[in-house]
This record gives C-alpha cells, structure tokens and sequence, in this order.
C-alpha cells in the first residue's frame, strides 16, 4: 500500500474526506467566504471530529492558496491506495476500471465521481505515467476519491493477467474489432480499461483484452470527452439488482 500528501480544495470534497474519517488535520478558510448550509454543515462535521479550523483574511489566503479553491482547504495528511488482491474475490469487487495512462486531472476525477456513482468496485491504475491523486483529481471527483477503493499498480498488463486468473472478463476501449455496446452481452465479473486521452488503448493492452467495446455515434460530433464515454460504458455495464 501507498500514500500520497495532499491539500484538498473545494467545499464538497472536503465534506466528503470528513464524512470518510479521512484524516484531515486542518481546515484553512477565508474570512470571505459566504456561509451558506454547505459551508455550516462542513464546519459543525469538523468540529465535531475535532479538526482544527483556522480563517486567514482573504488577501493572504489567495496568496497563501493562488488556485481555484472556493476559498477553502483542508490539509490533508495522506489519501490510502490499496494492493491489487484486494480485488482478487470478484463476488465482493466484480465491477473495475482500469485507467491505462490518463495525463488530464480533471478527467481522471471526473471518471473517479462517475465511477464511484454508478457502482464501480475498484479503479486501477499504474503508477507511472499517470495522473496522481492530486488536489486537482480530488476537486473533481468531488471528494469520490475516498468512497472507492483506489488500487495503484507498476505494470497494468500485470494487473490484468491477475485478474484473467481471478475470472476477470477484460473489456477494453479501441475501435479495432471492437462490438457497439448496445448489442453486447456483459459478463460479469468485469474490469473495462480506458485508454489515454490522446492515444487511446496502448497496443500491448489492447491485445491483452478480451473484448472491444464501442458507443454508436448518431450526431455530427464523432467523439465523446472520456470522462462522458466512460459513464456511459459503465452505466451499460453493471448488472443492479431488478
């Protein structure tokens, strides 16, 4: 297991670190901001786990917190990766995500919010070249990230042999010999690999899957932003209880 230090911005992904016993050890807030029910509620929740609240005057909070913060942050003491066999049961995790290389943080939160919402188990990813799990990613997720297990790997086509021998059906992203998802029956247990913004599924992945699996496009526009198309694959996917 892993741990990565992070500052987390933004009023819900703050709310939500505290609803998941993060350890949060220090909320830092403007005295400009307005306190509406979301702030109040956020406040009274770190109080009552005895988080320290600190308000700076907003000249010196923006200098101290230049970015896009809602004039709040939490300093964070660590966000927990989990080993690969924590998914080696797939009657307990037998819906995954795997991220093959993604580089924009906003996608990778958003596919992160998305995943978590729709009933994802797991999201793999490696850990090279690859977005990490920084203040951006948590921003966007809206706080998901401490909601699902996140699964940090050096290789992803190693991770993927495992789970073939955990009885993982692998189901992967490229155009090539790939099956519209509106006629293809899903098996489950399943992981589906998203590939990188620009390059798609790299080649040695792709031939590692067992299944390509496509959106039928009907407008003008030919493609969907990942973080769109990735719900939308998910949303197929999962098998929910009639």
């Amino acid at each position: 297991m892993g741990f990565v230090h992070v500052i987390i911005s933004g009023k819900r992904a703050i709310l939500e670190a505290i609803y998941a016993s993060h350890p949060v050890s220090l909320i830092v807030m403007s005295d400009s901001l307005q306190i509406h029910n979301d702030v109040d509620t956020l406040l009274q929740e770190a109080r009552r786990q005895s988080i320290s609240i600190q308000t700076l005057p907003a000249p010196q909070f923006k200098q101290r917190y230049p970015h896009d913060t809602q004039g709040i942050i939490a300093q964070s003491r660590a966000i927990q990766t989990v080993a690969l066999d924590t998914v080696s049961d797939p009657t307990k995790s037998p819906s995954l995500l795997i991220l093959d290389h993604l580089e924009d943080p906003h996608n990778v939160g958003a596919i992160i919010r998305t995943a978590e919402a729709l009933g994802i188990n797991g999201v793999i990813y490696s850990k090279d070249r690859q977005v990490k799990m920084t203040s951006g990613v948590i921003k966007a997720s809206s706080g998901a990230v401490f909601h699902v297990p996140l699964i940090e790997v050096t290789n992803i086509g190693q991770a993927i042999m495992k789970l073939k021998q955990w009885g993982y059906w692998i189901y992967g992203t490229s155009l090539e010999n790939a099956q519209p998802i509106d006629e293809t029956p899903i098996n489950s247990p399943f992981a589906l690999v998203i590939g990188n913004e620009h390059k798609g599924i790299s080649n040695r992945i792709s031939k590692m899957v067992d299944l390509n699996i496509f959106i039928p496009m009907v407008g003008k526009v030919s493609s969907l932003n990942v973080s769109v198309a990735t719900g939308i694959l998910i949303n197929h996917m999962i098998k929910r209880p009639k």
